[in-house]
Protein backbone atom coordinates (compact mmCIF):
# COMPACT_ATOMS: atom_id res chain seq x y z
CA UNK A 1 0.00 0.00 0.00
CA UNK A 2 1.40 3.38 -1.03
CA UNK A 3 1.03 6.59 0.96
CA UNK A 4 -0.42 9.55 -0.91
CA UNK A 5 -0.52 13.17 0.28
CA UNK A 6 -2.88 15.82 -1.11
CA UNK A 7 -2.21 19.45 -0.14
CA UNK A 8 -5.12 21.91 -0.14
CA UNK A 9 -5.32 24.70 2.43
CA UNK A 10 -8.34 26.71 1.21
CA UNK A 11 -10.19 28.99 0.75
CA UNK A 12 -13.77 27.67 0.71
CA UNK A 13 -14.31 28.36 -2.99
CA UNK A 14 -11.08 26.58 -3.89
CA UNK A 15 -11.95 23.63 -1.67
CA UNK A 16 -15.32 23.36 -3.42
CA UNK A 17 -13.67 23.16 -6.84
CA UNK A 18 -11.15 20.55 -5.67
CA UNK A 19 -13.64 17.99 -4.38
CA UNK A 20 -13.84 16.20 -7.72
CA UNK A 21 -10.06 16.21 -8.09
CA UNK A 22 -9.69 14.58 -4.67
CA UNK A 23 -12.11 11.87 -5.79
CA UNK A 24 -10.15 11.28 -8.99
CA UNK A 25 -6.92 10.96 -7.02
CA UNK A 26 -8.46 8.39 -4.69
CA UNK A 27 -9.89 6.44 -7.63
CA UNK A 28 -6.40 6.37 -9.10
CA UNK A 29 -5.03 5.11 -5.78
CA UNK A 30 -7.88 2.81 -4.77
CA UNK A 31 -5.76 0.55 -2.58
CA UNK A 32 -3.52 3.29 -1.21
CA UNK A 33 -3.79 5.51 1.86
CA UNK A 34 -4.75 9.08 0.97
CA UNK A 35 -3.94 11.85 3.45
CA UNK A 36 -5.08 15.48 3.13
CA UNK A 37 -2.87 18.28 4.46
CA UNK A 38 -5.17 21.21 5.17
CA UNK A 39 -6.10 23.86 7.74
CA UNK A 40 -8.04 23.12 10.96
CA UNK A 41 -11.37 24.44 9.59
CA UNK A 42 -11.28 22.39 6.41
CA UNK A 43 -10.01 19.37 8.29
CA UNK A 44 -13.27 19.40 10.24
CA UNK A 45 -15.37 20.18 7.15
CA UNK A 46 -13.92 17.29 5.13
CA UNK A 47 -13.64 14.88 8.04
CA UNK A 48 -16.19 12.44 6.59
CA UNK A 49 -15.19 12.68 2.95
CA UNK A 50 -15.33 9.13 1.53
CA UNK A 51 -12.07 9.54 -0.40
CA UNK A 52 -9.82 10.81 2.41
CA UNK A 53 -8.34 8.27 4.81
CA UNK A 54 -6.28 10.53 7.10
CA UNK A 55 -5.66 14.20 7.82
CA UNK A 56 -2.62 16.28 8.64
CA UNK A 57 -3.29 19.79 9.95
CA UNK A 58 -1.26 22.78 8.85
CA UNK A 59 -1.91 25.94 10.86
CA UNK A 60 -0.02 27.91 8.20
CA UNK A 61 1.99 29.91 10.69
CA UNK A 62 4.47 32.41 9.29
CA UNK A 63 7.12 30.88 7.10
CA UNK A 64 9.58 32.79 9.27
CA UNK A 65 8.43 30.69 12.22
CA UNK A 66 11.30 28.30 11.66
CA UNK A 67 10.49 26.08 14.64
CA UNK A 68 6.95 25.44 13.36
CA UNK A 69 8.17 24.92 9.80
CA UNK A 70 10.88 22.49 10.92
CA UNK A 71 8.42 20.41 12.96
CA UNK A 72 5.84 20.28 10.16
CA UNK A 73 8.32 19.24 7.48
CA UNK A 74 9.92 16.71 9.81
CA UNK A 75 6.50 15.16 10.47
CA UNK A 76 5.67 15.03 6.77
CA UNK A 77 9.04 13.59 5.79
CA UNK A 78 8.70 10.91 8.47
CA UNK A 79 5.56 9.61 6.73
CA UNK A 80 7.63 8.77 3.61
CA UNK A 81 4.88 9.64 1.15
CA UNK A 82 5.16 7.95 -2.23
CA UNK A 83 3.39 10.79 -4.05
CA UNK A 84 2.28 14.34 -3.27
CA UNK A 85 -0.48 16.16 -5.17
CA UNK A 86 -0.13 19.88 -4.50
CA UNK A 87 -3.58 21.31 -5.30
CA UNK A 88 -2.72 24.57 -3.54
CA UNK A 89 0.21 25.55 -5.77
CA UNK A 90 1.20 28.49 -3.59
CA UNK A 91 4.58 29.92 -2.67
CA UNK A 92 4.20 28.19 0.69
CA UNK A 93 3.68 24.75 -0.83
CA UNK A 94 6.52 25.31 -3.30
CA UNK A 95 8.71 25.79 -0.23
CA UNK A 96 7.36 22.54 1.21
CA UNK A 97 8.33 20.84 -2.04
CA UNK A 98 11.91 22.07 -1.79
CA UNK A 99 12.18 21.03 1.85
CA UNK A 100 10.74 17.56 1.22
CA UNK A 101 12.86 16.70 -1.83
CA UNK A 102 13.59 14.20 -3.21
CA UNK A 103 9.93 13.18 -3.58
CA UNK A 104 7.42 12.52 -6.37
CA UNK A 105 5.38 15.72 -6.65
CA UNK A 106 2.48 16.94 -8.80
CA UNK A 107 2.18 20.71 -8.87
CA UNK A 108 3.24 23.84 -10.73
CA UNK A 109 6.77 22.45 -11.01
CA UNK A 110 5.27 19.74 -13.22
CA UNK A 111 3.48 22.39 -15.29
CA UNK A 112 6.78 24.20 -15.79
CA UNK A 113 8.45 21.05 -17.06
CA UNK A 114 5.71 20.80 -19.71
CA UNK A 115 6.03 24.50 -20.66
CA UNK A 116 2.76 25.57 -19.07
CA UNK A 117 3.26 29.11 -17.80
CA UNK A 118 1.44 30.80 -14.94
CA UNK A 119 -0.36 32.83 -17.64
CA UNK A 120 -1.73 29.64 -19.16
CA UNK A 121 -2.86 28.44 -15.74
CA UNK A 122 -4.74 31.66 -14.91
CA UNK A 123 -6.45 31.74 -18.32
CA UNK A 124 -7.90 28.28 -17.73
CA UNK A 125 -10.94 27.48 -15.64
CA UNK A 126 -10.33 26.07 -12.18
CA UNK A 127 -11.36 22.64 -13.42
CA UNK A 128 -9.21 22.80 -16.57
CA UNK A 129 -6.20 23.66 -14.43
CA UNK A 130 -6.84 20.80 -12.03
CA UNK A 131 -7.58 18.33 -14.82
CA UNK A 132 -4.40 19.22 -16.68
CA UNK A 133 -2.34 18.87 -13.51
CA UNK A 134 -3.77 15.43 -12.76
CA UNK A 135 -3.50 14.25 -16.36
CA UNK A 136 0.19 15.16 -16.42
CA UNK A 137 0.51 12.92 -13.36
CA UNK A 138 -1.24 10.08 -15.25
CA UNK A 139 -4.46 10.39 -13.20
CA UNK A 140 -7.70 9.75 -15.09
CA UNK A 141 -10.01 12.75 -14.62
CA UNK A 142 -13.62 11.59 -14.53
CA UNK A 143 -14.87 13.65 -11.59
CA UNK A 144 -12.53 16.65 -11.67
CA UNK A 145 -15.13 18.97 -13.26
CA UNK A 146 -18.05 17.36 -11.42
CA UNK A 147 -17.62 18.12 -7.69
CA UNK A 148 -20.60 16.99 -5.64
CA UNK A 149 -21.05 17.91 -1.98
CA UNK A 150 -24.23 16.06 -1.12
CA UNK A 151 -22.20 13.61 0.99
CA UNK A 152 -21.80 16.45 3.52
CA UNK A 153 -25.49 17.26 4.05
CA UNK A 154 -26.78 17.24 7.62
CA UNK A 155 -30.30 16.40 8.87
CA UNK A 156 -32.41 19.57 8.95
CA UNK A 157 -35.81 18.23 10.01
CA UNK A 158 -35.71 20.31 13.20
CA UNK A 159 -35.02 23.51 11.24
CA UNK A 160 -37.83 22.81 8.76
CA UNK A 161 -40.15 22.20 11.70
CA UNK A 162 -39.05 25.31 13.61
CA UNK A 163 -39.82 27.54 10.60
CA UNK A 164 -42.87 25.53 9.54
CA UNK A 165 -41.42 24.85 6.10
CA UNK A 166 -43.59 22.33 4.27
CA UNK A 167 -43.02 23.19 0.59
CA UNK A 168 -40.10 24.16 -1.67
CA UNK A 169 -38.89 27.70 -1.02
CA UNK A 170 -36.53 30.32 -2.42
CA UNK A 171 -33.30 30.58 -0.45
CA UNK A 172 -31.43 33.89 -0.45
CA UNK A 173 -27.70 34.03 0.29
CA UNK A 174 -26.96 37.76 0.68
CA UNK A 175 -23.44 37.47 2.07
CA UNK A 176 -19.91 37.45 0.73
CA UNK A 177 -16.49 38.14 2.14
CA UNK A 178 -16.20 41.46 4.02
CA UNK A 179 -13.05 42.04 1.99
CA UNK A 180 -15.13 42.26 -1.20
CA UNK A 181 -18.22 44.42 -0.54
CA UNK A 182 -18.55 45.02 -4.30
CA UNK A 183 -19.69 41.39 -4.61
CA UNK A 184 -22.82 42.00 -2.52
CA UNK A 185 -26.02 42.61 -4.49
CA UNK A 186 -27.92 45.32 -2.51
CA UNK A 187 -31.55 44.42 -3.28
CA UNK A 188 -32.21 41.15 -1.48
CA UNK A 189 -34.79 42.78 0.79
CA UNK A 190 -36.69 44.18 -2.22
CA UNK A 191 -36.62 40.76 -3.88
CA UNK A 192 -37.92 39.11 -0.72
CA UNK A 193 -40.88 41.52 -0.66
CA UNK A 194 -41.66 40.81 -4.32
CA UNK A 195 -41.69 37.08 -3.62
CA UNK A 196 -43.88 37.49 -0.56
CA UNK A 197 -46.36 39.60 -2.55
CA UNK A 198 -46.66 36.72 -5.02
CA UNK A 199 -47.12 34.15 -2.26
CA UNK A 200 -43.78 32.45 -2.93
CA UNK A 201 -42.10 31.14 0.25
CA UNK A 202 -38.75 32.84 0.76
CA UNK A 203 -36.09 32.54 3.45
CA UNK A 204 -32.71 34.12 4.02
CA UNK A 205 -29.61 32.32 5.27
CA UNK A 206 -27.36 35.00 6.77
CA UNK A 207 -23.73 34.21 7.40
CA UNK A 208 -21.70 35.23 10.46
CA UNK A 209 -21.07 38.65 8.85
CA UNK A 210 -24.77 39.34 8.21
CA UNK A 211 -26.19 39.16 11.72
CA UNK A 212 -27.57 42.69 11.34
CA UNK A 213 -30.05 41.31 8.80
CA UNK A 214 -31.89 39.15 11.28
CA UNK A 215 -34.12 41.85 12.77
CA UNK A 216 -34.52 44.05 9.69
CA UNK A 217 -34.91 41.57 6.82
CA UNK A 218 -38.50 41.19 5.55
CA UNK A 219 -38.26 37.41 5.18
CA UNK A 220 -37.44 34.94 7.96
CA UNK A 221 -33.72 34.36 8.51
CA UNK A 222 -32.89 30.70 9.01
CA UNK A 223 -30.88 30.02 12.16
CA UNK A 224 -30.21 27.05 14.40
CA UNK A 225 -30.60 28.05 18.05
CA UNK A 226 -29.85 31.67 17.14
CA UNK A 227 -26.64 30.70 15.34
CA UNK A 228 -25.87 30.87 11.61
CA UNK A 229 -26.37 27.58 9.81
CA UNK A 230 -23.37 25.32 9.37
CA UNK A 231 -22.26 24.36 5.88
CA UNK A 232 -23.67 20.80 6.24
CA UNK A 233 -27.01 22.26 7.38
CA UNK A 234 -27.04 24.65 4.44
CA UNK A 235 -26.53 21.73 2.08
CA UNK A 236 -29.31 19.80 3.80
CA UNK A 237 -31.73 22.71 3.45
CA UNK A 238 -30.80 23.23 -0.20
CA UNK A 239 -32.48 19.94 -1.01
CA UNK A 240 -35.80 21.55 -0.05
CA UNK A 241 -35.29 24.65 -2.23
CA UNK A 242 -37.09 25.61 -5.40
CA UNK A 243 -34.26 28.01 -6.19
CA UNK A 244 -31.12 29.50 -4.63
CA UNK A 245 -30.04 33.10 -5.21
CA UNK A 246 -26.63 34.25 -4.07
CA UNK A 247 -23.60 36.40 -4.70
CA UNK A 248 -20.19 35.25 -5.90
CA UNK A 249 -19.52 33.55 -2.57
CA UNK A 250 -18.47 30.18 -1.20
CA UNK A 251 -22.00 29.13 -0.16
CA UNK A 252 -23.40 29.95 -3.62
CA UNK A 253 -20.72 27.92 -5.39
CA UNK A 254 -21.18 25.13 -2.86
CA UNK A 255 -24.94 24.78 -3.30
CA UNK A 256 -24.51 24.93 -7.07
CA UNK A 257 -22.67 21.61 -6.71
CA UNK A 258 -25.54 20.07 -4.74
CA UNK A 259 -28.11 19.43 -7.49
CA UNK A 260 -30.00 22.70 -7.00
CA UNK A 261 -31.42 25.33 -9.34
CA UNK A 262 -30.19 28.86 -8.80
CA UNK A 263 -29.06 32.31 -9.86
CA UNK A 264 -25.58 33.68 -9.19
CA UNK A 265 -25.00 37.45 -9.18
CA UNK A 266 -21.55 38.55 -10.36
CA UNK A 267 -19.70 41.82 -10.47
CA UNK A 268 -18.20 42.48 -13.92
CA UNK A 269 -14.70 42.46 -12.44
CA UNK A 270 -14.94 38.69 -12.06
CA UNK A 271 -14.74 36.30 -15.02
CA UNK A 272 -17.35 33.81 -13.87
CA UNK A 273 -16.43 31.44 -16.72
CA UNK A 274 -13.27 30.51 -14.78
CA UNK A 275 -15.46 29.11 -12.01
CA UNK A 276 -17.77 27.14 -14.38
CA UNK A 277 -20.75 28.37 -12.34
CA UNK A 278 -22.67 28.83 -15.61
CA UNK A 279 -22.81 25.04 -15.97
CA UNK A 280 -24.98 24.90 -12.85
CA UNK A 281 -26.74 28.23 -12.28
CA UNK A 282 -28.14 31.07 -14.33
CA UNK A 283 -25.66 33.98 -14.09
CA UNK A 284 -26.53 37.68 -13.97
CA UNK A 285 -23.62 40.09 -14.21
CA UNK A 286 -23.09 43.85 -14.22
CA UNK A 287 -20.22 46.31 -13.84
CA UNK A 288 -22.07 47.59 -10.76
CA UNK A 289 -24.44 45.18 -9.02
CA UNK A 290 -26.73 48.14 -8.25
CA UNK A 291 -27.64 48.09 -11.94
CA UNK A 292 -29.34 44.70 -11.57
CA UNK A 293 -32.84 45.44 -10.29
CA UNK A 294 -34.89 43.28 -7.97
CA UNK A 295 -37.52 43.00 -10.72
CA UNK A 296 -34.94 41.68 -13.19
CA UNK A 297 -33.80 39.00 -10.72
CA UNK A 298 -37.42 38.12 -9.92
CA UNK A 299 -38.21 37.63 -13.62
CA UNK A 300 -35.13 35.44 -14.04
CA UNK A 301 -36.09 33.50 -10.91
CA UNK A 302 -39.54 32.68 -12.31
CA UNK A 303 -37.90 31.49 -15.53
CA UNK A 304 -35.48 29.26 -13.63
CA UNK A 305 -38.20 27.84 -11.38
CA UNK A 306 -40.43 27.08 -14.36
CA UNK A 307 -37.63 25.36 -16.23
CA UNK A 308 -38.27 21.67 -16.73
CA UNK A 309 -34.57 20.98 -16.91
CA UNK A 310 -33.65 18.19 -14.50
CA UNK A 311 -31.03 19.27 -12.00
CA UNK A 312 -28.02 17.01 -12.38
CA UNK A 313 -24.29 17.39 -12.32
CA UNK A 314 -22.98 18.46 -15.77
Amino acid sequence: MKKILIIKHGALGDIIFCEGAITDIKNHHKDDEVTLLTTPFFGKLLNNHPCIDKFEIDERKSRWNLVYLYRLIKKLRAQRYDMVYDLQNSNRTKLYHKLMMPISWSGEALFASHRYTRKHIHQATCYTHLAKQLQLAQVTTQRCDKPNWLWLKAPVKHILSAYQISQPFVLLLPGSSKKHPQKRWPYYAQLARLLQQQGIPVFCAPGPDEKELIESFPAPCLLDQNKPLSIPQLIGLSQHCACVIGNDSGPTHLLARCNTKGIALFNQQIDFHQTSIQAYYSVMQSQDLKQISATAVYDQLISVMNSNTEVTQP
